[in-house]
């Protein structure tokens, strides 16, 4: 693995893209920079003003390649003098052969990142360009010469797939993958959730499901890309296959590589195995699957690697061949406990050859969540075979499935997400958060006649066969929120004007998102009968934005909030943490400056007619009054590149909307905002994922015409 795993990293430090010349790091650095707030610098831009040259092709023909590199590195050590931390630097293709850079980028203390394209397509870029400097050797035998001290040279690679035209689609999946690795953006863990499937994917190559998707995910929380069972597993093709799989589906990616004595189809050494585990890593899939049967020191020495990347870690056992018994289950379980404080998740799987053997199995299980050694981690406990299906249905941790339209499952036995459903749903034990029965979940506030709210919840819920109600509550009574709260068949709600605010004394817990918005839209019921709160407008006005507004490298965003009423404080709680400048209009003065001074990047202003733009235009416009104040910008803010956004939805076009819409800029409309939280708030609610096609189309059958711009 690179000798960059071993360095302990800065998160703030700036971050160096390396690779080929013609892998996309120029324009990858710089969607990555504005995508993060951070500056941008290519070295071979700031080479010409550095060494005194027009072009680098100039330099190379009258100096030579040793006096370039040689300037080159001093030109490195510049730039990151001068931009120590929060800038994405892009290198040069071939710095990396000088020696002493490859020694320098081994010990950097920030990110270090391989930016890789399919060779083939490199080769076909540089070969119609002809304006770079030549090379002087065969780029296939640079290649092979620079692809090892890539790899010792960088912590991660994203890899952009032979013939990908999706050129905005790959700067996003950098985007979150950096912004993962850098903890600005959390993987959800679906091993907390209630219930959680995975999908085994067991196709030769991924390109051959790409036509079933997104059908064949639906209802899953992950995917499983079975290593194992691909047509090659070549370095080159498992990157293919990764980047393919990342352009289909943003759910987190288990990487897998089951041994054949652990019923997989891998036959190579233990070394092998855990160099294309190294790679799985590298290329930042969110989960690998770690087989717990393989030498203890090199199963360590890879465990300890992996705390250092931002993938979670499964320890699996399968044993398929050893008679079912509780003390097989116990070895099994052995094998995985010597590294219990590296990994997340517990995994073992053995075989039924009678519905006896199922009943071995649960009785270990309670024994082994009774004990404690499994010190918190969740269990996957299953057995394999047709015989064992009840398993698959009573584990609730990852269950693994396969699907109708799937040629092939992983193991025999496995069941698709809806049998598993419905045999829950006819035992009528499983389907229901924390184990509880079916129960009442309530909209909060008023008016509240007209909300769609229910549409969603309830689409949600019927599609995971759970037997829960959505409904309205409509008061303007606090304490009426409370006791309907405590009754005992209510699980919890959602919370509108005018209770966001008023509801926070009666709150047992709250999350750090509703704490710093001094608001809430979604309460829980405790286990001990208490109430959480949580908020998940900022979630939505985050997505929506980050997908609208198009960030200058460099430059903070400006937008105009309108309002300093409760919803208010969800969109300034955003703008300050995505760094954007922003002015606070609202009719009360005291009201705005008092959200500008808790917010950082806000201003209250007092008039729309004179703001201090500075040169600048406004980027963005969101409203969060009522629509009945028929509130319109002044038409000198008004410019064909302006994004509005409203967080009401009824009416859908305010005269904000249809005023930028009029100047040519583009609209958010709040249908959008109330779909994208009501997907998080439903898997709050329910344990599961929301079925964002399914709830969205439900919404969009409720419009006969004009439909709105749902993300589905």
């Amino acid at each position: 693995i690179s000798s960059q795993s071993k360095v302990n990293l800065s998160k703030s430090k700036s971050l160096l893209l390396i690779g080929m010349r013609g892998s996309g790091k120029s324009s990858m650095g710089k969607s990555l920079a504005s995508d993060l707030g951070w500056k941008s610098v290519d070295l071979d831009e700031e080479f010409l003003s550095f060494a005194s040259t027009k072009t680098l092709k100039e330099f190379v023909e009258t100096n030579g390649w040793p006096a370039f590199r040689q300037k080159e590195e001093q030109l490195l050590h510049d730039v990151i003098k001068r931009f120590p931390n929060e800038t994405v630097i892009s290198t040069g293709g071939g710095i990396i052969e000088t020696a002493s850079v490859s020694e320098f980028l081994k010990k950097y203390e920030g990110l270090v990142v391989q930016v890789s394209r399919n060779t083939e397509d490199v080769i076909e870029h540089l070969n119609v360009d002809k304006s770079r400097v030549q090379l002087g050797e065969d780029i296939q035998t640079i290649w092979n010469r620079r692809s090892p001290i890539y790899t010792q040279n960088s912590k991660l690679e994203f890899h952009i797939r032979r013939g990908e035209n999706n050129w905005k689609e790959s700067e996003k999946s950098f985007s979150r993958l950096i912004s993962r690795f850098l903890g600005r953006e959390e993987t959800k863990d679906i091993s907390k959730l209630d219930s959680s499937f995975f999908l085994s994917l067991t196709a030769g190559q991924v390109e051959d499901l790409a036509p079933l998707f997104p059908q064949i995910v639906e209802g899953v929380q992950a995917v499983e890309l079975r290593v194992d069972l691909l047509k090659s597993r070549e370095p080159e093709f498992v990157k293919e296959q990764v980047a393919r799989l990342q352009s289909l589906t943003l759910l987190p990616i288990i990487f897998t590589v089951r041994s054949i004595h652990q019923g997989g189809k891998f036959e190579g050494k233990p070394e092998e195995y855990f160099r294309l585990n190294e790679l799985g890593l590298r290329l930042g899939v969110e989960w690998v699957d770690v087989e717990a049967c393989h030498p203890l020191d090199q199963t360590t020495k890879f465990l300890e690697t992996v705390s250092s990347f931002s993938s979670r870690v499964i320890l699996s056992y399968h044993d398929f061949e050893s008679v079912t018994s509780e003390p097989n289950y116990d070895r099994m379980l052995q094998s995985c406990l010597r590294f219990i404080s590296l990994g997340h998740v517990v995994k073992l799987v053995g075989f039924s050859r009678s519905s006896k053997d199922n009943f071995t199995l649960f009785s270990f299980v309670n024994r082994i969540k009774s004990s404690g050694v499994l010190k918190g981690r969740p269990l996957i406990a299953i057995n394999a075979g047709e015989s064992g299906k009840l398993t698959r249905i009573v584990n609730l941790t990852m269950t693994p499935v396969t699907h109708p339209n799937l040629t092939l499952s992983a193991a025999a036995g496995q069941l698709s997400v809806q049998q598993i459903n419905t045999a829950r749903d006819l035992l009528g034990t499983f389907n229901s958060p924390e184990g509880t029965l079916p129960g009442n979940f309530y909209l909060f506030g008023t008016p509240i006649s007209a909300s769609k709210s229910p549409l969603i919840h309830n689409t949600g819920f019927k599609h995971h066969n759970m037997k829960h109600v959505y409904d309205l509550f409509e008061t303007d009574s606090v304490e009426k929120v409370v006791l309907k709260l405590r009754e005992k068949t209510t699980l919890g709600g959602s919370v509108t004007i005018p209770h966001k605010q008023s509801i926070f004394p009666y709150l047992d817990k709250t999350s750090e998102a509703a704490q710093a918005i001094g608001a809430v839209n979604t309460i829980t019921k405790l286990s001990n009968g208490g109430f959480a709160g949580d908020n998940t407008d900022w979630v939505a006005i985050d997505v929506l934005l980050q997908r609208n507004v198009k960030r200058t490298e460099g430059k903070k965003p400006l937008a105009l909030l309108i309002g300093a009423g409760g919803t208010s404080n969800a969109v300034a709680y955003v703008l300050s943490k995505s760094g954007y400048d922003f002015f606070i209009w609202n009719r009360t003065v005291d009201k705005a400056e008092q959200l500008a001074e808790r917010f950082k990047g806000g201003k209250a202003v007092s008039s729309l007619e004179e703001l201090e733009l500075g040169g600048r235009k406004l980027d963005v416009v969101i409203g969060t009054v009522p629509p009945t104040a028929q509130f319109s910008l002044p038409t000198s803010l008004l410019h064909s590149g302006l994004v509005a956004m409203e967080l009401v939805y009824n009416p859908r076009e305010t005269t904000l909307l249809r005023q930028v819409k009029e100047a040519g800029g583009s609209t958010i409309e709040g249908i959008e905002i109330l779909f994208e939280q009501g997907l998080v708030q439903f898997e709050i609610f329910s344990g599961k994922q929301a079925p964002r096609r399914q709830i969205g189309e439900a919404l969009l059958s409720t419009f006969e015409s004009n439909k709105p711009n749902l993300h589905l």
